[in-house]
């Protein structure tokens, strides 16, 4: 894992730290942060996640509280772990910023099933996480790097079997992501290139 991240910067709990606290054993996790609700749309994630059928894998839903919301994740997953047995689904609420950066570095896998964005932010806690991504197309979701776009249901159950089943590319993707966070996301840099702007707008470049 790389150095601290001026976005989700290391704490005290690591990779086993969290997987222990929570039971999540050893095997692939995937990670969704994101409050409960309709737009963050959890339910496609979940939908996704049965359908695909990923043996020894996890996938973790982290949002601040549980609402109406959850409950139809959950009573969503109760009914398609009928017929999709693989996997589990855990649903957390009111983690500590430790424990959710703790959840960043321990996941193998960051998914954003989101109905709309701008720039999401959590995918680029996962990229300063060195954590790859896969999100439904939203925002200016597809111009970052470290991660892959789907664009339906299906694509977003076939590229999940494809990076789970892909070591080497969640790795290739990840130091993409890693490396886009030291040159451009970085805050350092964004402060310089503020710096920039407001100098040239205002004539003193």
């Amino acid at each position: 894992r790389p150095p601290r991240s001026t976005l989700c910067p290391y704490t005290t709990l690591f990779r086993s730290d969290f997987r222990k606290e929570f039971n999540l054993g050893s095997g692939l996790m995937l990670l969704c942060v994101a409050n409960y609700c309709d737009r963050k749309n959890q339910l496609l994630a979940v939908r996704a996640f049965r359908q695909a059928q990923l043996k020894d894998a996890t996938l973790v839903l982290i949002g601040s509280e549980f609402n109406d919301y959850s409950e139809q994740v959950r009573r969503l997953d109760a009914e398609l772990q009928k017929e999709f047995p693989a996997g589990r689904v855990v649903l957390l609420e009111k983690l500590t910023r430790a424990q959710t950066c703790a959840a960043y570095q321990a996941a193998d896998l960051f998914v954003l099933p989101a109905k709309a964005e701008t720039q999401p932010i959590v995918l680029l806690e996962a990229m300063a996480s060195h954590t790859p991504w896969l999100s439904t197309d939203t925002g200016c979701v597809s111009e970052l790097p470290g991660g892959i776009v789907a664009r339906s249901e299906d694509d977003l159950v076939k590229k999940m079997r494809e990076l789970a089943s892909s070591p080497t590319l969640r790795q290739e993707l990840a130091a993409e992501g890693w490396a886009a966070c030291q040159q451009t996301y970085d805050w350092d840099q964004v402060v310089a290139a503020y710096d920039r702007l407001v100098k040239k707008v205002c004539g003193n470049s």
